[in-house]
């Protein structure tokens, strides 16, 4: 099956998703998706189909994020509503002007958060520009105890971050190219010594080089939609459009019953994906699971920086890895799997496959897209394609079809 094929709802038998979910449109707009309407999204850099979007449940915790004017926001830099938006609607976002020269002005957001070494996942979408005589700055403050200071210059004519010289690291700072927009992932860890409060800022303009020195007697503008703080995350998700309180989108979830299309104890399959966010940690992040019950499956994910098929039959039987060509948030691969009793190989992006002679193969009734067995592992990503064939195919064959 082909998941950005127009009959995505032909290859798939159920799909929920009990609220509304943003994605981008194949001219690079922000859309929205009803409630139980799957996302097939867009690269909005260049719009390149991605194919389905599947995340896990997130929150974003600034309310009214379109509307500066609305309850929550803390705010001393002027603004109007005069710039075309992420939607590609006109008049939806907002020019933010600091025209102080005696101190930085900002939009701000305050969040009680709690005192732990945790990550929160802060992301500020900011217009892009060509030539630009400021620049702005996206800083993430912890109080209450020792306190810690973070803070970037963007340069939005380029995407680049640079830190300022004596503000601390964050966790990591991420620019995404989101068309028109840069989006500003930047990950704050807490202390855990005392801090209790967390302030996002997207402070106006803070230098005229983009460099790490911040002056206050810069003045200048730049253009802020759909921002987002995802308390206690450690990446960004898609962007979640907020009202009058905190938001959240429910989980994406997808399944397709296997039918007599392939013997499901003799397979091969072909998965085209992105890498989620921080591939190389320890999370479990699924692609596809094909299910018995909660001990009976095979399933393909992404953990240490290694592509992963794991085959249990009440215990593991099976285990075989590899790493992609390109181990980076965001970047493609294709892995070809092969699977039949004391049979088992994977290849990733060409490589040569490796095998796994042992093992039994569970039988199998459900395709899972994007989430494990037990549903707590989720892909956090875009899946393009799922393409199975009958039978094991030789070693040679996978390489060839995961090189394609």
């Amino acid at each position: 099956m082909t998941l950005q094929a127009k009959s995505f709802s032909e290859v798939v038998d159920s799909f929920t998703r009990t609220s509304d979910g943003l994605y981008f449109d194949n001219v690079g707009n922000l859309q929205t998706a009803a409630a139980n309407e799957h996302r097939l999204t867009h690269d909005p850099s260049d719009n390149t189909p991605l194919g389905i979007l599947l995340e896990e449940q997130r929150t974003n915790s600034v309310s009214n994020n379109r509307d500066l004017s609305g309850g929550g926001w803390i705010n001393t830099a002027s603004f109007a509503a005069d710039a075309v938006g992420l939607d590609g609607v006109a008049n939806t976002a907002h020019t933010i002007t600091d025209s102080s020269g005696v101190a930085h002005e900002y939009i701000r957001r305050d969040f009680v958060v709690p005192d732990a070494a945790t990550d929160h996942a802060v992301f500020f979408p900011v217009g892009k520009t060509s030539g630009a005589a400021s620049f702005p700055g996206v800083s993430a403050l912890f109080t209450g105890g020792i306190n810690k200071t973070i803070r970037y210059t963007i340069n939005t004519d380029t995407g680049v971050a640079t830190k300022e010289s004596t503000a601390q690291t964050a966790t990591r700072i991420t620019i995404h190219d989101l068309g028109t927009f840069w989006g500003v992932e930047l990950i704050a860890r807490n202390t855990g010594s005392g801090d209790t409060s967390l302030s996002a800022r997207l402070e106006a303009a803070v230098n005229t080089d983009a460099g790490a020195t911040w002056d206050v007697a810069t003045t200048g503008s730049c253009v802020y939609d759909y921002g987002q703080v995802e308390l206690n995350a450690a990446y960004s998700s898609s962007l979640i459009l907020t009202g009058a309180s905190a938001t959240t989108r429910t989980s994406d979830q997808a399944n397709s019953t296997i039918g007599s299309e392939i013997d499901p104890s003799s397979f091969s399959a072909l998965i085209e994906a992105r890498l989620p966010a921080n591939p190389s940690d320890n999370d479990i992040k699924t692609f596809i699971t094909w299910l018995g019950d909660s001990d009976k499956f095979i399933y393909i994910y992404v953990q240490g920086g290694l592509i992963r098929m794991n085959v249990t039959d009440v215990t593991n039987q099976a285990l075989v890895f590899q790493a992609p060509l390109n181990v980076a948030a965001g970047a493609d691969f294709k892995v070809a799997v092969g699977i039949t009793a004391n049979d088992f190989a994977i290849s990733v992006d060409g490589q040569t496959a490796q095998v796994d002679a042992s093992g039994s193969v569970p039988p199998v009734s459900i395709r899972r897209l994007g989430r494990n067995a037990s549903g707590t592992s989720r892909a956090f990503t875009t899946i393009k394609s799922i393409r199975e064939y009958p039978g094991r195919l030789t070693n040679a064959e996978l390489e060839a079809l995961s090189a394609a």
